[in-house]
């Protein structure tokens, strides 16, 4: 019996990627890490979204966990968040899935209803926003942040279903 076997180095390798993941995710949205660990870590994210179906969505996540988190350096930090927003736009439709789940979970969700405008189609987020006022109905909430994020972005859209919705 070795030092790994008393500390859990000795396990089984199954879970290693989303092990991973999990560990990529926590270094990209570290706001006391250095700003190009976290890129480094934005960058091998995408790289096993793109590479592993799987881990496709909870990659995603981790890099649009990005937009939640502030890093102490302002500059860096909006660089770092228009660096993500744009390959994220980038990859179009496959994005989705992972935004559908990061807005319907995450309190802060400006950035990712500003990329679901840019990567769904009409009907994509159509779906997604009757989801979170579904999610979000009228009335008190102790919390109303989201609700206001969702409202916000709403409010920005020229249609005749808005002022229904509204």
């Amino acid at each position: 019996m070795g030092l790994r076997d008393l500390f859990g180095g000795g396990g089984k390798p199954k879970g290693k990627a989303k092990g991973k993941v999990a560990k990529l995710t926590k270094t990209a949205n570290n706001a006391f890490t250095q700003s190009a660990e976290r890129y480094s870590a934005m960058e091998q994210l995408m790289s096993i979204a793109a590479k592993d179906d799987t881990k496709t969505v909870e990659a995603y996540s981790g890099v649009l966990k990005r937009f939640t988190v502030t890093s102490s350096k302002s500059i860096e930090d909006e660089e770092e968040k228009g660096w993500a927003y744009r390959r994220l736009s980038a990859i179009g439709k496959d994005l989705m899935p992972a935004l559908e789940a990061f807005c319907l979970e995450s309190d802060s969700i400006a950035w990712a209803l500003r990329l679901v405008e840019d990567v769904s189609d009409e009907k994509q987020e159509w779906a997604l926003l009757d989801k979170l006022v579904e999610q979000h109905p009228p009335g008190y909430e102790r919390d109303p942040s989201k609700k206001i994020q969702v409202l916000t972005h709403l409010s920005e859209i020229e249609d005749p279903q808005v002022p229904k919705i509204l």
